[in-house]
């Protein structure tokens, strides 16, 4: 979790003039339901070092009382698209779910994503298990990501 807080540290904001980045996701958790929220956040790519994850997305639902509170979401690029590297931590109501596949930290679960630039901005898919075995798929799409 330190690596994704120094991620989201590491994310540039926007320009002055550029408007907010909205993030638009839809995640699904077995046993849990599905969550949909829209706001504003922050979306991220970057290969500079000393950036251990090429893409980052963070959003936090400004309405307290809202089912779906938070994602965190680190990842890296590949050619195919597709990685099994991901760092993913989601909150709704009480409850947080953490998944993470990278070697040197401490691994739970299982998963992929995938990234796909659309315009200025991206979709990123997730598919994985967390370490208590519940499947956890989301859909993120950014309206615009800072390089």
């Amino acid at each position: 979790m330190l690596t994704m807080l120094l991620l989201l540290l590491a994310q540039p904001r926007p320009a002055a003039g550029e408007g907010p980045i909205i993030v638009k996701v839809v995640i699904t958790i077995a046993g849990a339901g599905t969550f949909k929220a829209e706001g504003e956040g922050r979306c991220s790519h970057s290969t500079k070092p000393p950036i251990t994850f090429d893409w980052g997305v963070s959003y936090t639902n400004r309405d307290r009382k809202a089912a779906f509170q938070t994602l965190l979401l680190s990842t890296k690029d590949t050619d195919s698209g597709s990685t099994e590297l991901i760092s993913l931590l989601l909150g709704a109501g009480e409850k947080m779910w953490a998944l993470s596949t990278i070697p040197g930290l401490t691994q739970s679960g299982r998963g992929k994503a995938s990234v796909k630039r659309a315009g200025p901005g991206a979709h990123i898919d997730v598919d994985g298990v967390t370490v208590d075995g519940e499947r956890v798929q989301a859909s993120i799409d950014c309206s615009r990501v800072t390089d």
